[in-house]
């Protein structure tokens, strides 16, 4: 009851491929690490799944305000490849 298919929406998500540093020339030619790195994703990928609404708070603090606020996405399919290094995208195209 809980994966309808009516109650599924589209989002797009893109898996981690890799994470690899940035390079610089210098003026005699030398290539130097700049302590930077660029991360590589794949190509964004469709699918549904039941995502809730935003829940949340805002907190104000003392040098400004907190806002916590999350989704919960429920997939009722168990070899879905998404992970922790996954971006996801939600109420908007990637």
């Amino acid at each position: 009851m809980r994966c309808l298919n009516r109650n599924k929406v589209l989002f797009h998500y893109a898996r981690y491929l890799s994470k690899q540093p940035v390079y610089e020339v210098d003026e005699y030619g030398n290539r130097l690490e700049t302590g930077e790195y660029q991360t590589f994703y794949e190509n964004p990928v469709p699918c549904k799944a039941n995502i809730s609404p935003a829940s949340g708070a805002t907190a104000t603090e003392l040098f400004g305000s907190i806002e916590g606020y999350d989704k919960i996405i429920m997939v009722d399919n168990p070899q879905c490849p998404i992970d922790e290094h996954s971006i996801l995208w939600i109420d908007t195209s990637p």
